[in-house]
């Protein structure tokens, strides 16, 4: 992962606990035969379901993790003009990370 992906995925997923978990499920994705060639693709997957969809369509074989940034494309692109757009996130209540943090 290069510097500006992990800034990427550090300013979307701010606690440790949603890092952690991302950082976990990416790393095994290669032992699933699950390729990603684009981390804002894997990231984005995650945000939209921690990449079950992924691993479950990796079971039946191979998988190359296709486009599914866009929403995080938007965010980058139209946030600096300043259009105001909501940032992408896992949609996980508040609450939910905060006894992970707090370990």
């Amino acid at each position: 992962m290069c510097l500006a992906d992990l800034l990427m995925v550090a300013e979307l997923l701010p606690t440790p606990a949603e890092f952690f978990d991302y950082a976990a499920l990416r790393a095994s994705l290669p032992m699933h035969g699950v390729t990603v060639y684009v981390e804002a693709d894997a990231l984005a997957n995650y945000l939209d379901g921690r990449l079950q969809r992924v691993l479950i369509a990796a079971t039946e074989g191979e998988v190359l993790l296709g486009y599914a940034a866009g929403a995080l494309n938007d965010f980058y692109t139209l946030k600096p003009f300043g259009v105001d757009i909501l940032r992408p996130t896992t949609r996980v209540p508040p609450g939910y990370w905060q006894p992970l943090d707090d370990r």
